[in-house]
């Protein structure tokens, strides 16, 4: 098991003649051995006496991109065979790829076996869970696991419930009960530690994050609504007018300071290529719709180098249903 971006330095045909070029053949092969996908003539040249097939990591990222994989299991197959000569035996390789969207620290000890065992799929171990939300907590299982999670209140007692999960992947779900504390979710070697957060005012999302799933984040924010106008305009009879006239929303989301440990977690939500935003209540009233698909359209940090001092982040939105970005009330 690799993880994609490894893919790379990974995939090379050794050899001790000096061809200009070698040309490859992809099959991508399901769990029961059927071909679910086939990319010819990937080209590359000679690297050191190896043939370097370069490129190749981002066919088979958008090909997972594409079919929401997280793990391709049992293996990719690679065909190879040089260009200009006939078709020798096939040279193959097997991996098990987990889907990555940004690079590891180089941390040697960390595998992607290792990772899928002592990790859920995130980068992190801890995070917000605002009361009346439900939080999603992805997994990778090679076999069938018991997982439990212990929460405590405000008074310090605590409540474990336990379950069990089926090999593959798959999410926990962990309540946002009023009056807890944190609540800890153990499978295996895997801990996770969501902190609650009882706000008056808070955002929360759903993302997709660093593995091709969707991952949950909250915390408190202001947001401030802001018409912007769009028009064109045109002169008759010596009179300037406006015409093709467009009043969009833009919402400036702002927060006060945050742990530094959420960081990585905002980060990837505003680089994610795919988010949710839910409609909270605020201040006792709650908008129409449940929840909607938006684009993070830019974002600014303030974080420091040190690893106890908050951050703040200020993003602004925009709503991927324009209609709701009309500055006209529609609701």
């Amino acid at each position: 098991m690799i993880f994609l971006n490894q893919i790379e330095t990974t995939i090379r045909k050794a050899t001790s003649q000096s061809y200009d070029s070698v040309r490859c053949a992809i099959t991508l092969l399901d769990g029961y051995g059927a071909v679910v996908a086939h990319i010819a003539d990937v080209y590359s040249r000679v690297i050191d006496g190896y043939h370097v097939f370069l490129g190749v990591e981002e066919l088979v990222r958008a090909y997972m991109l594409q079919n929401n994989l997280t793990v391709m299991v049992p293996s990719v197959k690679h065909y190879y065979y040089l260009s200009g000569e006939s078709a020798s035996a096939p040279t193959t390789q097997d991996l098990g790829i987990v889907y990555t969207g940004a690079q590891f620290r180089k941390i040697s000890s960390l595998t992607a076996d290792v990772f899928l065992s002592t990790y859920f799929l995130t980068h992190y171990r801890a995070g917000f869970i605002c009361a009346g939300m439900n939080y999603r907590l992805y997994y990778y299982a090679t076999q069938s696991e018991t997982y439990t999670i212990v929460r405590t209140s405000k008074t310090g007692s605590t409540n474990t419930y336990s379950g069990s999960v089926s090999a593959g992947v798959g999410f926990i779900e962990v309540s946002g009960y009023v009056g807890s504390v944190q609540a800890v979710v153990t499978m295996g070697s895997r801990t996770f530690t969501l902190y609650y957060i009882e706000a008056d005012v808070y955002e929360s999302f759903r993302f997709r994050n660093a593995f091709n799933r969707y991952e949950d984040v909250a915390f408190p924010a202001s947001v401030t609504e802001s018409p912007k106008t769009e028009y064109e305009t045109a002169q008759q009879d010596s009179v300037l007018q406006r015409y093709d006239i467009e009043e969009q929303l833009e919402f400036k989301i702002q927060t006060p300071p945050l742990p530094a440990f959420t960081y990585q977690t905002l980060l990837d939500l505003c680089r994610s290529s795919s988010i949710i935003r839910f409609d909270t209540y605020m201040s006792g009233d709650m908008t129409v719709n449940s929840n909607s698909n938006v684009i993070i359209k830019e974002y600014k940090f303030d974080k420091s180098n040190e690893p106890n001092k908050p951050l703040v982040l200020e993003f602004t939105l925009q709503y991927s249903d324009t209609k709701r970005n009309s500055a006209i009330d529609f609701r």
